[in-house]
């Protein structure tokens, strides 16, 4: 399967409709936290991103275990959230 038709899947949709979300906000961070937390955050984005692409190009007996992986880092990634919510960062609205 091409790289394009991953595109017009309804999760690349989704990922990158999170990056775009989140990145403006990840931005407007304080000083102290960008750096780290910021990081960390764009970088789950980002592997998610990957792992969804990674499993989608392989054959179908192999795509589990990136789908798994994306799983994980986007539980990472509501840890993540949760925490700037807590640290009054972000809200939930």
């Amino acid at each position: 399967m091409a790289y394009t038709s991953f595109e017009s899947q309804a999760i690349y949709q989704s990922i990158h409709d999170l990056s775009l979300w989140l990145t403006p906000h990840v931005g407007k961070f304080p000083k102290w936290v960008r750096p780290t937390l910021g990081s960390q955050i764009m970088e789950c984005v980002l592997s998610i991103f990957r792992s969804c692409v990674s499993g989608y190009t392989q054959p179908r007996n192999q795509r589990l275990q990136h789908l798994y992986q994306a799983s994980a880092e986007l539980d990472g990634l509501r840890l993540l959230l949760r925490l700037t919510v807590s640290l009054r960062l972000t809200s939930i609205k």
